[in-house]
């Protein structure tokens, strides 16, 4: 099993002053404690398939990146292929990677940026922290293969991954990482390898301007005008309102209920 933890968002800075003393940990936020930790690419092509989009896929791609940025990728050189996969991953092209950061901090902006302009689907977003080094040195020792890659591309044409502290996990089995690595961590008996942290949702908004007051905000993590542009929007078009979680709009139209004499077709304005 997964150890997990729940956090007010002033419990996880605190929590996170402890983490920076343990080297090689990796973070990622996700607005939905449900999701596993699943690449992009899964959602529309089935995960076992690499051959499709390593032989298929990559090089369509390859070709078309090659029309705006000077240079041709081997995609024979790993180092190469990390590069253009890395750079499509920053610009929303489905990918076999994961995101990760090594700011806690990054990784929990991303987690609640996600829902500041939409329903939350979860009372909690997600940070989840990943000893990968660790991992990858512990279970290679006991069980002489690791189902992930650390990617660590270099920053050439990927000035995002510069600005985010960015790296990626390629994972080699078809099932989400965090559902490979829960049976391995229980069989070594090790639950540290990999945990996740829980903030309710309705911590959304102030967290954000905490996160801004930072400098953790979208001017500073994407480059250029596509940065300014999203900077600029969440501070003026972003609700003022605290998001909350499906369970708090249950709560809260309960309790309308039950003022009103149990009437039907009450509405909350948002």
């Amino acid at each position: 099993m997964i150890p997990i933890s729940e956090y007010t968002w002033k419990e996880f800075k605190n929590y996170c002053l402890e983490t920076q003393f343990h080297p090689g940990t990796i973070f990622r936020g996700q607005s939905n404690c449900e999701w596993h930790l699943d690449p992009s690419y899964t959602r529309f092509i089935d995960g076992s398939n690499f051959r499709k989009y390593f032989e298929i896929i990559l090089p369509e791609a390859k070709r078309l990146v090659a029309s705006y940025i000077d240079y041709d990728f081997d995609l024979t050189s790993q180092d190469d292929q990390n590069r253009l996969i890395g750079l499509l991953q920053h610009h929303g092209f489905p990918t076999p990677l994961l995101d990760w950061t090594n700011s806690p901090y990054v990784a929990a902006y991303f987690a609640f940026i996600d829902i500041a302009y939409r329903e939350p689907e979860s009372d909690y977003i997600a940070v989840w922290l990943f000893n990968a080094e660790y991992s990858v040195r512990f279970i290679e020792e006991k069980l002489c293969e690791c189902p992930f890659h650390i990617i660590l591309p270099d920053h050439r044409f990927n000035k995002r991954l510069l600005a985010q502290d960015g790296l990626f996990t390629l994972s080699l089995s078809p099932l989400s990482l965090d559902e490979e690595l829960s049976p391995i961590m229980d069989e070594l008996d090790h639950p540290g390898l990999l945990q996740k942290v829980i903030i309710p949702v309705e911590e959304s908004r102030f967290a954000l301007k905490d996160l801004s007051l930072m400098g953790i905000h979208a001017g500073n993590l994407f480059e250029g005008i596509d940065g300014v542009c999203k900077r600029l929007k969440d501070h003026f078009f972003m609700e003022s309102e605290t998001a909350l979680s499906p369970r708090g709009k249950r709560l809260i139209n309960a309790a309308l209920s039950r003022l009103s004499g149990g009437k039907k077709n009450i509405k909350r304005s948002k």
